[in-house]
């Protein structure tokens, strides 16, 4: 199953890529069309290649903001180094890179993360051991004075 996933990813990744490139190539050859012969289908297609790539540059773009999670964006902004640094930043504050375990200090990826599994299972693990919890609760609730 990972394997499937990984192929898939690369195949977008690769697709996208593509469909770049190609929409760039398909750009300079009507560019290099219209300055040899300068009518109006060539004109037409010229600008019709070129808000195809705008358009899928403007994709990629709102992808970036919205990983970049920055809400305040304005309508009409393209400051995308802006927000692919910021995706970066943040990419690299959420993830734990050092972290003491039994004294010693670890940069071991699996041994931080294995170690954050242990802690939050036993955050979340109930430590209620009481045989009477039930009564407790319910007596509790019974003495409560709501209005």
């Amino acid at each position: 199953m990972a394997i499937d996933h990984e192929i898939l990813k690369v195949c977008r990744h690769q697709t996208k890529g593509k469909k770049e490139s190609d929409l760039q190539e398909e750009l300079t050859k009507a560019k290099s069309k219209l300055e040899n012969n300068p009518n109006d289908h060539s004109k037409t297609y010229y600008n019709v290649v070129q808000e195809k790539l705008e358009s899928l540059y403007e994709e990629k773009t709102k992808g970036v903001i919205i990983r970049a999670r920055a809400t305040w964006h304005e309508h009409g902004e393209k400051s995308t180094k802006y927000f692919l640094n910021l995706e970066k930043r943040n990419h690299v504050k959420k993830h734990i890179r050092k972290l003491c375990i039994n004294g010693k200090i670890t940069m071991d990826l699996h041994c931080i993360l294995k170690e954050q599994e242990r802690f939050y299972t036993a955050l979340c693990k109930s430590s209620i051991n009481s045989p009477n919890i039930g009564e407790k609760i319910l007596s509790f609730l019974n003495d409560l004075n709501i209005p």
